[in-house]
Formats: structure tokens, C-alpha cells, sequence
């Protein structure tokens, strides 16, 4: 299944925000934490955003037979926030979806970012290694491969947060002229305290989906030209990877903050309130 072989950790729609052309090649500036490094990386072609790129990722083996069931689920919902996302870049009016459904995969896309971004996974995995005696009383079957036991908890854990934010609103923070930055994890959480979740879609803007009651609503709003400079740093605290600008010289006032060293995140695996039918690979 080598169509399926390259799975992004972080979308190539969203990626693709931040392309920009140097001696006549599309690519993005990248900083490698681990390295010390800065990289121009391609944009385009097979080996496009190889920095966020990882063979077979989310198309574990099930029976000796690669099964690409959660790439191709993550996919539905690349589609739908791509759409999103040109339609914002253009300044298009008027409905941002054609259907419920639509929405949302949309919405379904967004706590996807938060999920199955390569450090949630590796943090995830340490969680199952170091917690098998309160797995156990969840039920989980431990002699199953961990890698289907953490890609079935990413897509849970996304559709119990789609299922908890059914009714929300969301706000665009917006600059034409702005140059934010995106990482390893673009969602950051809950940064102001206030039971939202915000992740960076565009170097031009983020967004902040907040729970809320009855219908979805859409609003826009200026972002500060004071609070870029606040952002990028928490972007860059955030990573443990890499962060991506659109200049180098962005990247190279971010580097102290990329390198400071980084909380413990390892998430809880917990059962999710609302699936009743949960995710599972037929292995």
C-alpha cells in the first residue's frame, strides 16, 4: 500500500499556508529542535514536508496486511478543513459549509490536530507502557500491538472531543500583514482559561473554538500586532520537534523559546463518556 505509505502528522493543507519560494523552490522554513537546525524544506512532490512525515504511521499492520482505515478517516476531514481554509484565505462570504456533515468533519479535523500530532502519540504510548495495571481495569487487551492500541485511542479521543463540542463557536484572530508560526502540535489548548482550544491554521491566523449552546457560529475579529510576537513564543514552547515560519529570521528569534525544556504532557488514557461503539481494529 505505498500510496499510503507517507501519513503527515500535521495536514499538507495546513502546512501549505506557510509556502513560500526560495532559489526558485516551494518549500517552508523549518527549524529542527533536535538538531539546532534550520531547514528549507520542499513543499511539493513526493517527499513534501518530510520533517512532519512518518512511513506507515496511522497505516498499522493488522493479519501481515497494511490497513489504511485511519488514514483515509483523517483524509475525510483534511478535505473538508482544506476547503475552509481557501475559503478564508480568499476572504470568501457567505456559508463556510454545504451540510452538516461537512461541519462536522470539519470540526472533527480540528481535535484531530490534537491527536495525532507525533508527540501526542509518543506521549501515549509511554502512557499505555506505564500505566498497564489501570488499563487493565479498562479492559484493554495488552498483548494487542501497542501501535493499534494508541491510533484506536487517537480517533476515540478525537471523536469524544467532536462529540463534546457539538455546540460551539468559534473566532478567527486575523492580520493580513501577520507572520505566526505553526508546530509540532498546531493545537495549543487551553490557553486562556476560559474552556476553549486554540490552534494555529495560517501564518495570517488562529483559531479558537469555544463551547457554546445551540448552533454553530462563525466570527472573525483583528489579531493584535502585539500578541503575534506572544503567540509565536508559545508556539515555539509548545514544540518539541519543530516550528516552521515564513521567514528564517522569525524562526531565529523563536529558537531560544524552541529550546527551553518542555512540561510532561502525557495524557490519561481514560474511557471516553460518549462512545458507545469505540473505534477498534478487527485484528
Amino acid at each position: 500500500m505505498p500510496q499510503y505509505k507517507n501519513n503527515h502528522t500535521v495536514p499538507c493543507c495546513v502546512l501549505r499556508q506557510w509556502e513560500t519560494v526560495k532559489d526558485n523552490r516551494s518549500g517552508v522554513f523549518q527549524y529542527d529542535i533536535q538538531k539546532d537546525k534550520i531547514n528549507f524544506s520542499e513543499s511539493r512532490g513526493s517527499g513534501k514536508f518530510s520533517f512532519a512525515s512518518s512511513n506507515y504511521l496511522y497505516v498499522p499492520s493488522v493479519r501481515n496486511t497494511r490497513v489504511a482505515d485511519v488514514e483515509l478517516w483523517l483524509q475525510e476531514g483534511e478535505t473538508v478543513l482544506a476547503v475552509a481554509l481557501q475559503k478564508w484565505k480568499r476572504e470568501i462570504e457567505g456559508p463556510l459549509f454545504e451540510s452538516a456533515r461537512q461541519e462536522q468533519k470539519f470540526r472533527r479535523s480540528l481535535f484531530a490536530l490534537r491527536h495525532r500530532a507525533q508527540p501526542a502519540l509518543e506521549a501515549c504510548a509511554r502512557s499505555f507502557l506505564n500505566t498497564t495495571h489501570r488499563l487493565r481495569e479498562f479492559n484493554f487487551d495488552l498483548s494487542r500491538d501497542l501501535q493499534l492500541l494508541v491510533l484506536e485511542n487517537m480517533v476515540n479521543a478525537t471523536l469524544h472531543d467532536t462529540h463534546c463540542f457539538s455546540s460551539y463557536r468559534t473566532m478567527l484572530f486575523i492580520d493580513p500583514t501577520a507572520s505566526l508560526m505553526i508546530g509540532d502540535s498546531p493545537f495549543l489548548g487551553d490557553i486562556f482559561g476560559n474552556d476553549s482550544f486554540v490552534s494555529c491554521l495560517s501564518p495570517r491566523f488562529f483559531i479558537i473554538i469555544i463551547k457554546g449552546e445551540g448552533v454553530p457560529e462563525f466570527g472573525y475579529t483583528d489579531l493584535p500586532g502585539e500578541f503575534v510576537r506572544v503567540f509565536n513564543k508559545m508556539v515555539a514552547e509548545h514544540s518539541r520537534q519543530w516550528i516552521v515560519a515564513r521567514t528564517e529570521a522569525i524562526l531565529q528569534d523563536n529558537i531560544p523559546f524552541a529550546k527551553k525544556p518542555k512540561q510532561d504532557d502525557t495524557p490519561n488514557v481514560e474511557l471516553r463518556e460518549y462512545l458507545f461503539k469505540p473505534f477498534r481494529f478487527n485484528d
